[in-house]
């Protein structure tokens, strides 16, 4: 069974280390399959803000909001690759979602801090 296991946090330094983490305990399993970790496109909301609602219109402040993601293909027995996805610690602020194809198609979503 294939699983894609799809990270998003705002912190890139947290989510980097979780995901080496969990291709650790998945390079040590004999039958389990890893293509490694892809990082997706960084999403980079930006908001403007009037910094005086009376005078000066023209002064304002931008602020941005960089969501971060990245995403781990591994491909092993359902049992064996979801007991430990189960057991590892989430850090605080990771999104975890979990998407399995085989037989039948099911998401299975974890978070963790991040809507």
């Amino acid at each position: 069974m294939k699983f894609n296991i799809k990270s998003k946090s705002f912190n890139s330094d947290i989510l980097s280390s979780y995901m080496e983490n969990l291709l650790l305990i998945f390079r040590m399993k004999p039958h389990v399959k890893i293509s490694g970790i892809a990082t997706l496109p960084t999403k980079i909301k930006k908001f403007t803000v009037n910094r005086s609602p009376h005078i000066d219109n023209k002064s304002r402040d931008q602020f941005e909001i960089r969501t971060y993601s990245k995403i781990l293909m591994i491909i092993g027995d359902f049992n064996e690759v979801f007991s430990s996805l189960t057991k590892t610690i989430t850090p605080q602020g990771v999104n975890v979602g979990i998407n399995t194809s085989g037989n039948s198609s099911k998401n299975y979503i974890r978070t963790n801090g991040i809507n």
